[in-house]
């Protein structure tokens, strides 16, 4: 019997953004730099245990990163323990927040 399902084409790994965040940086928003010009799909992973309120957004001509903010409890929530994919545009920066008491990372992969 076939395999009803079909092929979904890969994503090759390109650049990563690590973020680390220290307790003191807890409740305050964390924006990456803006994804490259060939970038269309990210891959996001936390290490926090209460999971990240999370923000993808279009920058500005001053200041990219500055224009994308997260806001807890009204942005999207990555639960714990979570790996996802979004798709971005060119661009577009990646904001987090972590309520967590905890240091963790934040890890941010633009697939080509």
């Amino acid at each position: 019997m076939a395999w009803p399902i079909g092929r979904y084409t890969s994503s090759r790994l390109g650049r990563s953004i690590v973020t680390q965040v220290a307790t003191a940086q807890t409740n305050a928003s964390q924006t990456t730099t803006p994804f490259g010009s060939q970038t269309y799909q990210i891959r996001v992973a936390h290490s926090f245990g209460n999971g990240i309120w999370i923000s993808i957004g279009n920058s500005t001509n001053a200041s990219p990163a500055a224009a994308v903010t997260a806001t807890a409890g009204t942005d999207n929530f990555m639960p714990n323990n979570w790996i996802d994919y979004y798709s971005v545009t060119p661009g577009q920066a990646f904001a987090f927040i972590s309520t967590s008491t905890t240091t963790g990372y934040v890890s941010i992969t633009e697939m080509t």
